[in-house]
């Protein structure tokens, strides 16, 4: 793929032409012809004078496409001087994020490729949720965090991309058959587990603030399900693939995955976004981001239109 187009030009070496010679072979027999003798100083000098000319107008020519097709160039289009590195953090959030996984998860290998389709690459910190944000936020060498919900507070303050994957939110409940709800006053007066530091819903987080609904507060999922294993909460807000993932990959779920059971009314399907600085450098990596992040949807879905 190539991030500058107007260069293509400098690609096509040119029909080699020998001005020296045209001029040789075409104006100094005319000479010739017409005085009937070897050409003179005069005539020399006049060929040396139509030599220069040609040339001159020869690299004139050439220059013309250069600089027409520079003129038009969409000056909405991001530009940067050369391919370059990026500072980049996210989380432990499996199968999303995380340091033992594959690619380092799903949304990982969706950043490292969309910016590798711009010839750029990514090194990749993983921190725990709360020091990964502050880190992105009082560091302007971090060029982006990931993956973030848009709702969460303080992201007004940052340019946020289109979104890289969407996240089935829901309740997670343990031998629970009886556990339904439609409206969140429903799970009024219930332990409820979530994430020190995550966002759910606002209408959510709303309730928890004004004291409506109580929860219990855990560093990560995986104590979430091991709480709710031995009855210490009632419900677990948690993303559905989450879930699977942890009751899949830890040996100590084994003999009662299927008691574990994921809610059908989800509480929310929620994009997952890359951060950036809210600056000229951050709005430039969110457009060349965005851009690649479309043309990579558009290549796997058949029929796509460019948005």
């Amino acid at each position: 793929m190539r991030l500058f187009p107007q260069l293509e030009i400098l690609s096509s070496r040119p029909r080699r032409i020998n001005v020296a010679g045209d001029v040789r072979n075409n104006f100094f027999p005319k000479i010739r012809q017409k005085s009937g003798q070897k050409p003179g100083i005069l005539e020399k000098f006049r060929a040396i004078n139509f030599h220069f000319i040609i040339l001159s107008s020869f690299f004139l020519i050439l220059s013309l496409p250069l600089q027409a097709q520079t003129s038009n160039s969409d000056p909405a289009l991001p530009t940067i001087a050369a391919p370059r590195d990026l500072e980049m953090v996210t989380t432990e959030w499996p199968p999303y994020s995380g340091e033992e996984l594959s690619d380092y998860g799903l949304s990982s290998a969706t950043v490292r490729t969309v910016f590798a389709n711009a010839n750029m690459t990514i090194h990749l910190s993983v921190l725990p949720w709360r020091r990964a944000l502050q880190t992105f936020r009082t560091t302007r060498d971090i060029d982006g965090i990931f993956p973030v919900y848009k709702d969460r507070e303080g992201f007004d303050e940052m340019l946020l991309s289109a979104p890289i994957s969407y996240s089935p939110m829901g309740f997670v409940v343990f031998h629970n058959q009886l556990f339904d709800w439609k409206t969140l006053a429903d799970l009024q007066g219930m332990a409820i587990g979530v994430v020190a530091g995550y966002t759910n819903t606002p209408l959510f987080d709303e309730l928890v603030a004004s004291g409506k609904l109580r929860t219990v507060e855990t560093n990560d999922d995986l104590t979430l399900l091991r709480l709710l294993r031995t009855n210490r909460i009632d419900v677990a807000v948690m993303d559905k693939l989450v879930m699977e993932h942890l009751l899949g990959t830890y040996q100590e779920f084994a003999q009662v995955v299927n008691s574990f059971r994921f809610h059908p009314t989800p509480l929310a399907n929620k994009g997952l976004y890359v951060a950036f600085h809210k600056t000229p450098a951050g709005a430039n990596l969110r457009e060349i981001f965005n851009q690649e992040l479309n043309r990579l949807e558009c290549n796997n879905e058949a029929g796509c239109a460019s948005r």
